[in-house]
């Protein structure tokens, strides 16, 4: 007996269906994709300059003030030999004056007594007044006049009548400060070596009469300045320079 035949599978297969393609949006070229950040530009950076020193730049701040008072003129010597003749005129008439009304009240006598057998005069209660002091006194003028006069106007009255002035020179640079007063230092100083070594000497009993040398040593010295400033040695001791007013 024959084999029988296999039957065919009566279920149905199942269709089988491939994967749908997946479908990829095509980019649009209106958008862009984001970009990483761009680095942010850093400041070129330059070495740092150092410091001036504090004394550069207070020099270099005041150089024009400096240039603006330097630009003085130094007083001829005519005009001041005529100031100084004119200081020693009002000096004499001054000393004169005083030197006789202390003279005057000084022999003034009380009482007077004659003697009657010889008939000489004595005086009674009369006062008398060292040598010294009417000596010492035109010293004391004289320093009164030129200190107070210098030390706050800058000049006296000799340098008033020919335009002339005393203004004090910065001990570091030299400069003239232009529109300073002097003060009573300089003016002491300045009296020191015009008058006051000299009319110490004057005192003097024996080399009393030579004082006049001194003095007129001291006003030839500007003469002798090599700057061209006229600076003699009472405007070096002082710490001033003579200019025109």
């Amino acid at each position: 007996m024959a084999s029988p035949l296999p039957l065919p599978d009566l279920e149905p297969e199942a269709p089988q269906h491939s994967p749908a393609p997946t479908r990829t949006r095509p980019v649009s070229r209106g958008r862009t994709t984001a970009r990483p950040p761009r680095p942010e530009a850093r400041p070129e950076t330059r070495p740092a300059k150092p410091p001036r020193p504090a004394r550069e730049r207070e020099t270099s701040s005041a150089a024009p003030r400096e240039r603006a008072e330097r630009k003085v003129t130094v007083a001829s010597w005519p005009a001041r030999v005529a100031g100084a003749a004119i200081d020693g005129l009002v000096l004499l008439v001054g000393s004169g004056l005083v030197v006789a009304w202390i003279t005057a009240r000084d022999f003034r006598t009380t009482q007077v007594r004659l003697d009657a057998a010889t008939g000489e005069p004595s005086i009674i209660a009369g006062a008398t007044t060292p040598p010294w002091v009417l000596a010492g006194i035109p010293l004391v003028l004289t320093a009164a006049y030129m200190i107070l006069l210098i030390g706050l106007w800058g000049r006296t009255l000799g340098g008033w009548a020919v335009g002339i002035r005393c203004i004090p020179v910065d001990t570091a640079t030299g400069a003239p400060r232009r529109g300073a007063r002097p003060g009573l230092i300089v003016g002491a100083r300045r009296w020191l070596i015009l008058y006051g070594i000299a009319g110490a000497v004057s005192l003097l009993p024996v080399v009393g009469g030579f004082a006049w040398i001194i003095i007129l040593l001291v006003g030839l010295s500007p003469l002798w300045d090599r700057s061209g400033r006229l600076r003699g040695w009472q405007d070096r001791f002082a710490g001033d320079l003579v200019v025109r007013a």
